[in-house]
């Protein structure tokens, strides 16, 4: 004798005495009424349809978890004390804490690559945009005393300014801090030799790029990124590129030169790591000598 049950609207169970040749077609309504001979029976819960063992001696309702754990009907039930749980926290701790460092400066290298790259991108779109109206690069204002914060602060306001959204500007140490709008920000200085009279005017432009404005130190090659603006040296490239004054032209130069970059603890021996990061296709190399 096959018992039925009749599911509104769209859903039938039928099976046999042998759970082996049970089958169910299924709809979207769980009511349900269960037709034993003539006699009506009260409705199945969702976790007694899918359940096969639901007329075992043992049980006459089960929960939710109860049908999707396997080892419901065996002998030794399931259940977690609380040492096992807190043994079980205790390794996802440990775990975290392994990994979560190495994921955490994976993400502060891609994002302060990212920053650099798109910093390359919109200064020298800046200065395409704004060659079309002054006419080209070399024949700009950018011959100025060093410390002469008033002309860094016009040549800014007239050749960027108007092509990338600036918030502010602040003056500290004779070198004239801008702020982006993306949360970066730089700043401009003409370096001076020691030996040199500060009030004669020098086209070589040097830009200091921070990826977060805020840092808590300023650390070339980590915190802080070199450019360099100068027409003669950078025509082969754009005009505004990663420092590159005295490079040789191999990756080794990058590293060893004078301006390599390497963890020293002279800063000059840093300049280059901005061209390094370029040159390995605006990604932190592995070998990079700071970690983030």
């Amino acid at each position: 004798m096959e018992k039925s049950i009749s599911f509104s609207p769209t859903m039938k169970l039928c099976w046999g005495r042998n759970p082996n040749i049970q089958k169910a077609i299924f709809s979207t309504s769980w009511k349900a009424t269960r037709h034993v001979g003539g006699d009506l029976v009260p409705a199945f819960t969702l976790a007694e349809v899918f359940l096969p063992y639901y007329h075992s001696p043992r049980k006459v309702a089960f929960t939710l978890a109860e049908v999707f754990s396997p080892y419901y009907l065996s002998p030794r039930r399931i259940a977690f004390t609380l040492a096992e749980v807190l043994i079980t926290l205790c390794i996802i701790g440990v775990v975290a804490a392994m990994t979560l460092p190495t994921l955490i400066a994976n993400y502060n290298k891609h994002v302060i690559a990212a920053k650099l790259k798109k910093f390359y991108t919109i200064m020298n779109q800046a200065v395409e945009l704004s060659e079309a109206q002054y006419g080209e690069f070399k024949y700009w204002d950018n011959s100025f005393p060093g410390n002469n914060l008033d002309e860094m602060q016009n040549w800014w306001d007239k050749y960027f300014a108007p092509h990338i959204k600036t918030m502010k500007t602040e003056r500290v140490n004779n070198r004239l801090y801008v702020y982006l709008a993306d949360g970066t920000k730089l700043y401009i200085f003409n370096f001076v030799s020691s030996n040199a009279d500060s009030t004669v005017p020098t086209s070589a432009i040097h830009l200091a790029f921070f990826p977060f404005a805020n840092p808590k130190e300023e650390i070339l090659g980590k915190t802080m990124f070199s450019f360099f603006i100068n027409s003669d040296i950078n025509k082969k490239w754009a005009m505004v590129e990663p420092y590159k004054y005295g490079w040789d032209g191999t990756m080794d130069g990058l590293i060893n030169g004078t301006y390599g970059c390497r963890n020293s603890d002279t800063p000059i021996n840093r300049y280059y790591c901005t061209a390094l990061i370029q040159m390995n296709n605006w990604e932190i190399p592995d070998n990079y000598p700071f970690k983030f």
